[in-house]
């Protein structure tokens, strides 16, 4: 079973173990629609907002026409900034790391992924990402693959994809239909399901690692969920 006969988000349903959607897209799509629909935040500081209210170009202006001016050493002193991105190679995993955070609640009717055998690796309805009172918050994302042969061109082949964050707080809630994933608790296991009918419930997570992860190779191939540290009680 290749990536592409398991590429099914939403209402995409494949036919003939077949999808039109590649891993590209998948990627772009999922930052895309991240970044486009939550709001995006980050520290600052005094000096920050003093920086974003000054107008150094204009200083060095004879009139109001402007133009580009270098500026001077002990002005470049009092610029602070950060990485907003940054990728690494480990062995055959490649790590791209977005320095974002977001916070919604986001209500979504239908979310299924993954269908093969007769039946979808996750399936869930009436999907909650946060609540009326708390919003689902994530620190940071992460875009991993790990490939197989990867110095030989003609053998090379990638085996997973995840996409996820190193810090995930809030309430996500659905009626799973089908879960496939994990769910420990700082080193517990709370939950290790295959295409399991759960009902309605709430996972909580707090300051907890998730990735969902798309996998030709290993114990679990297919749609896979996880969580570090969350719970799971039945939904209100």
């Amino acid at each position: 079973m290749t990536i592409r006969h398991l590429l099914s988000l939403w209402v995409c349903k494949m036919k003939g173990n077949k999808c039109g959607r590649g891993l590209l897209t998948l990627v772009l799509s999922t930052v895309v629609m991240i970044m486009l629909s939550v709001p995006l935040y980050a520290d600052v500081n005094v000096q920050d907002l003093e920086m974003g209210t000054h107008d150094y170009i204009m200083d060095k202006q004879q009139t109001s026409n402007c133009s580009m001016v270098q500026m001077s050493d002990n002005e470049l002193s009092d610029v602070t900034a950060a990485g907003f991105s940054s990728f690494s190679w480990d062995d055959s995993v490649a790590t791209a790391y977005l320095n974002i955070q977001t916070s919604t609640f986001t209500e979504i009717q239908s979310l299924k992924m993954g269908y093969y055998n007769n039946g979808w690796d996750e399936d869930w309805t009436n999907v909650s990402l946060g609540s009326s009172t708390q919003d689902l918050v994530c620190k940071g994302f992460t875009i991993q693959a790990s490939f197989s042969n990867l110095t030989d061109p003609t053998t090379r082949t990638l085996d997973s994809l995840r996409v996820g964050t190193p810090s995930m707080t809030g309430p996500i809630t659905a009626t799973f239909n089908s879960f496939t994933g994990r769910i420990d608790n700082s080193g517990t296991l709370v939950l290790d399901a295959v295409r399991q009918n759960l009902g309605r419930q709430t996972i909580n997570s707090t300051d907890s690692q998730f990735y969902m992860q798309l996998s030709t190779t290993g114990p679990q191939t297919g749609w896979y969920f996880y969580w570090s540290k969350a719970t799971i009680t039945p939904a209100p």
